[in-house]
């Protein structure tokens, strides 16, 4: 039966890693910096608007925190999928609807002690994500010849981690943690000029970029005080090594094409969270800063990169481990609230996003089927920016089995 599942979920991580799956996202500012963060990975934390540094599962593979890896009760296995729906409303103009939907990682966790919180896990998240398309008209006058023109702006793919992670308790009521990471991904932006007027042609360029890069993280979970769980993230992510390869077309002339490699400056951050039980029930609260304002990629004029924040918090009624209990006591109910504060700032405008959340965890025997569904808005004060509304499902199934425990000794 283990090998069997292990099959299973190895011919999706091939589908994975060999199909562009992470290029997902829907969101115009995702045109900005490395594009769209992802907050949390997995729909059980998506379902508490990825309120995560401080929430122990057993079931759910945490990757926003490594030390609670060790919360777990079995080795597990993991794969998701992710719906987006974005309608992008302007100040004026109609509004534009853009959905997309991709496998959303893939994870193992393999528990060595439970009694020392000892585990590891190995697998692939996508951590950024791009996906625009929009475009915007233009009146003007060259010399005594008048001409219109519309451009067209296009984008996709993101940044995937490769990550292995450990965690231990080296003594009682504290867990530390730590992942290593490989930054892998592309991404493609076009921008295509199409011009109305006498003697007047069309020009486009398209640039593709190659990300290489590595990060690291370190996670501390400390539970000394009954019923409160309190944890703590830095993540140091080095520079980014990028290839860009740019290419110009314009009507009539032959298309030239050029290389270059360039490193990019990759932030920082510092998480901390908190969860409380309650029994049956269970409080959590994220907050998450980092600072953008050393990056250059992606800055455009008008537009300027500072810090961010992220505030979570959650509700949630945990499903019961009893076999006596109604089916419907054994699915775990969980609600959440998020506000954003971004990085990119457009004509002295901050972009913000504010966002809620609800979702299940649904058991199957030994197999837990987590869904979720996110739904929120982001913009800024400014008058000409776009507003979005944006609903983001997740879907994700995690199997476990106990995999390593004592061989059994006859007595004589």
């Amino acid at each position: 039966m283990i090998v069997k599942k292990f099959v299973v979920f190895l011919f999706l991580f091939l589908i994975a890693i060999t199909s562009n799956v992470f290029s997902q996202g829907g969101s115009n500012y995702s045109l900005f910096g490395f594009g769209d963060e992802r907050v949390s990975t997995g729909a059980t934390y998506d379902a508490r608007s990825g309120t995560s540094i401080a929430v122990k599962s057993d079931h759910g593979i945490n990757l926003a925190n490594p030390a609670l890896l060790g919360y777990g009760e079995f080795t597990r296995m993991q794969v998701g999928f992710r719906f987006n729906q974005h309608l992008n409303i302007p100040k004026s103009g109609e509004a534009v609807a853009q959905f997309n939907s991709k496998l959303d990682g893939f994870s193992a966790l393999f528990m060595l002690d439970t009694a020392k919180k000892a585990a590891f896990s190995i697998g692939i998240f996508p951590s950024t994500s791009v996906n625009y398309k929009t475009s915007s008209t233009f009146n003007d006058t060259v010399g005594s010849v008048p001409f219109k023109g519309k451009t067209f702006f296009e984008g996709s793919g993101g940044i995937t981690n490769a990550y292995i992670a450990g965690s231990y308790s080296p003594f009682t009521n504290f867990t530390i943690g730590g992942s290593v990471a490989a930054l892998l991904g592309n991404s493609v932006r076009s921008v295509q000029s199409v011009l109305v007027g006498e003697n007047l042609f069309s020009s486009s360029s398209r640039i593709e970029d190659v990300y290489r890069g590595s990060s690291a993280k370190l996670g501390v979970i400390f539970t000394g005080i009954p019923n409160l769980t309190i944890g703590a993230v830095y993540t140091i992510q080095p520079q980014v090594s990028m290839t860009s390869t740019i290419r110009y077309s314009y009507f009539l002339l032959p298309d030239t094409t050029f290389r270059t490699i360039s490193q990019e400056t990759s932030p920082n951050s510092f998480a901390l969270g908190f969860s409380y039980d309650l029994g049956d029930f269970s409080v959590a609260s994220d907050f998450e800063h980092s600072d953008y304002s050393s990056v250059k990629y992606r800055k455009t004029e008008g537009v300027t990169f500072g810090s961010m924040q992220r505030f979570s918090a959650s509700f949630s009624k945990n499903r019961s481990r009893r076999f006596s209990v109604p089916y419907s006591e054994k699915i775990g109910y969980h609600l959440g609230a998020g506000y954003i504060s971004h990085y990119v700032n457009i004509n002295g405008s901050q972009l913000s996003e504010q966002f809620a959340s609800l979702g299940m965890d649904i058991p199957f025997g030994d197999a837990i089927f987590d869904v979720a569904g996110v739904f929120g808005t982001r913009g800024t004060t400014n008058d000409t920016s776009t507003r979005e509304l944006f609903a983001r499902f997740t879907f994700t199934l995690s199997i476990g089995e106990t995999w390593f425990q004592p061989f059994k000794r006859e007595q004589y």
